[in-house]
């Protein structure tokens, strides 16, 4: 339908409908015919370029684009399909518009062809600054982020590293004197009664330091490759009797092929903590199951047990050093093994429902996704495989 409300058919009822599609696209769409003179604009192109459309329409792309060194990358959109005849290409490129504000675009260009001849290119630009712009901020946030929590721990090892030094000494001064004098106290009187608790106290005091000390002096991964069931096989192995003994069914899903990168020493230490937990938490028996889940590009260790669970109340601080709701633990597992697992690129999750019992999932990456994986941290070579 024209102006007058006429209604039209045949081709120029079709170029009113393509002009109303291209000019309704919200990406910036140009085609250039065979001489190379830009032959169709639509406003969101000229809005990207900096460009009115009569500047625009009739003009070379060489003229307009080639001879800007700062937007070779741009210009070189258009000469790569048609060097290289492509159906599509896709690129993401640098613009600089007239007023010299900076652009970054996706360009997905393409040949207009019939029976072998080259008739025009199509290139549409997708304008990507602002989200480019908030990726690159938010990987600023993050790696800021993850320097304050270096900065963080470092700083929580220094001074778990200096009490562990300063209490331990009185510690073991005050317990050696109390043994002593124990020696010449009737075992029935008060005052032996006294330094009985004073020796529980100073070892619950040196349980507490070596706790500390193994958090604050927690080794850098050495990595290596992994075969997985057969690492999970020995740790098991170690916690079998005991289970028998409580009546704890043990069962071990796991592929042979499954493979990993990390420490199998201190990763062992964070899974024989959980384990531990696992196991104190079904003393009248009950199933503990281990199951890996490779995926393509982590692998996911889920251990579930059976035994009584944790309250909702505790669930939030469950990682937290030193919190524990049993009287004579110290309250450092759980806070060593998370801390294990975040040293492996990894991360470590907790569900648990009261008497139904405690899921906790370990997730690394497999080993072609390890960000170590082709370095080894050191040798520059693929890490060895155990």
């Amino acid at each position: 339908m024209d102006e007058q409300g006429v209604k039209t058919s045949g081709p120029l009822a079709q170029k009113l409908f393509v002009d109303n599609i291209i000019g309704a696209i919200g990406d910036g769409v140009m085609v250039i015919d065979a001489g190379g003179s830009i032959a169709l604009v639509n406003p969101a192109l000229c809005g990207i370029l900096g460009y009115r459309a009569e500047e625009l329409l009739g003009r070379g792309w060489g003229e307009l684009f080639l001879e800007e060194p700062q937007n070779l990358d741009f210009s070189q959109t258009v000469v790569e399909v048609i060097q290289t005849r492509q159906v599509h290409y896709n690129s993401q490129v640098s613009y600089q518009a007239p007023d010299g504000s900076r652009k970054q675009l996706i360009a997905t260009t393409s040949l207009i062809h019939d029976n072998g001849d080259i008739l025009g290119v199509v290139a549409v630009f997708k304008d990507i600054t602002e989200l480019t712009a908030l990726h690159r901020r938010q990987q600023e946030l993050l790696e800021q982020a993850r320097r304050l929590y270096e900065q963080k721990q470092e700083g929580l090892d220094r001074i778990a590293r200096a009490v562990a030094h300063e209490v331990r000494n009185p510690v073991m001064a005050i317990g050696g004197l109390a043994s002593r004098l124990l020696k010449n106290k009737d075992p029935q009187s008060r005052e032996a009664a006294y330094l009985r608790r004073i020796l529980e106290s100073t070892a619950r005091l040196e349980q507490v330091v070596s706790e500390v000390q193994a958090y604050a002096n927690l080794p850098r991964p050495q990595w290596v490759q992994v075969e997985m069931r057969a690492w999970l096989d020995g740790i098991l192995a170690e916690y079998r009797p005991r289970a028998r003994r409580q009546g704890v069914a043990m069962e071990l899903a796991c592929s042979e092929k499954a493979q990993a990168i990390m420490d199998p020493k201190l990763m062992g230490e964070a899974i024989r903590r959980i384990l531990d937990n696992s196991l104190e938490a079904m003393p009248d028996g009950g199933t503990l199951r281990i199951k890996l889940l490779p995926e393509k590009r982590r692998q996911v260790l889920v251990i579930e047990d059976s035994g009584r669970g944790i309250q909702p109340e505790d669930l939030p601080f469950i990682f937290d050093p030193f919190y524990s709701t049993k009287a004579d633990a110290v309250g450092m597992s759980l806070a060593l093994a998370k801390r294990i697992v975040d040293e492996h690129h990894g991360s470590l999750e907790i569900a648990s429902l009261p008497g139904r019992g405690t899921t906790v999932t370990i997730t690394l990456p497999s080993a072609q996704a390890h960000p170590d994986a082709q370095d080894n941290g050191q040798t520059g070579r693929p890490p060895a495989l155990v």
